[in-house]
């Protein structure tokens, strides 16, 4: 083998691997809850991707995690809570074998989730199988800090996560 198939081989690797983890990477964002109550950012650590929310409406009636059904975890701040966690890239198009937790409920589904396109991210909570289930739109906010809040927003309360 020459140096040049050797050069080429590990060029092609090295290119393949950084497409893959950029396309993995692309959810890593601030993202609007469907009705646009709460902003969740989307992070990764040694590739298992979560998110966490980061900001709340002045609407949202429930400050607390009032409805989860352990009650020690009842008196913890929605603010900053990770309600999506354990989601792996699957090497395509969907991060799956992850968990949503839906505050409202105080319940917690298995949950998929795939970008319909670069602004709008597709949310599956389901039981058992996916079947059983519902999908939510999360759209990206855009803006140069969409962590922090936007003018004219109405956003109450803001996490200091940095």
């Amino acid at each position: 083998m020459t140096y040049t198939s050797l050069f080429l081989i590990i060029f092609t690797l090295l290119t393949s691997f950084s497409a893959f983890a950029s396309k993995a990477d692309q959810v890593l964002a601030v993202w609007w809850s469907p009705e646009q109550k709460t902003k969740v950012e989307i992070k990764k650590q040694n590739d298992i991707y979560y998110g966490q929310i980061i900001a709340l409406r002045p609407e949202s009636k429930e400050m607390m995690d009032t409805e989860n059904p352990d009650s020690a975890l009842q008196a913890r701040h929605i603010l900053g809570l990770e309600i999506l966690s354990g989601f792996k890239f699957d090497g395509d198009d969907t991060w799956e074998k992850g968990s949503i937790y839906d505050p409202e409920s105080g319940k917690t589904y298995k949950c998929k989730m795939w970008l319909q396109n670069n602004d709008v991210l597709k949310i599956r909570g389901y039981i058992g199988i996916s079947l059983l289930g519902r999908t939510v739109e999360f759209t990206r906010v855009t803006g140069e800090h969409p962590d922090q809040q936007q003018e004219g927003e109405p956003v109450k309360v803001y996490l200091n996560h940095k």
